[in-house]
């Protein structure tokens, strides 16, 4: 099993201080590769969970089922504020 404690460590790091892998390379003594490693080693075992907070006016998501349930190439949806509910209501 890898080293636990150096992996919370670079991810605190990382995801926390925003440190860069170079820079915790350096602090750590250790290689930027080796810090990648345990970067795509903590997300392959669900060490890091990663959630995206889209501001209003990107609707990635509902865009998609639209393009699913209609056969469609692409969707761009263009909200109103007069009608933001609606756009939500597809089913």
């Amino acid at each position: 099993m890898k080293d636990l404690k150096l992996i919370s460590k670079i991810l605190r790091m990382y995801y926390i201080d925003n440190l860069t892998q170079t820079v915790i390379a350096n602090k750590l003594s250790i290689s930027r590769i080796k810090v990648a490693r345990f970067l795509y080693y903590a997300r392959d075992n669900k060490m890091v969970d990663v959630r995206l907070n889209i501001p209003l006016g990107d609707f990635d998501e509902l865009e998609r089922k639209l393009e699913i349930k209609f056969h469609l190439n692409e969707c761009r949806i263009v909200p109103s504020l007069e009608n933001i509910d609606e756009l939500y209501n597809i089913n």
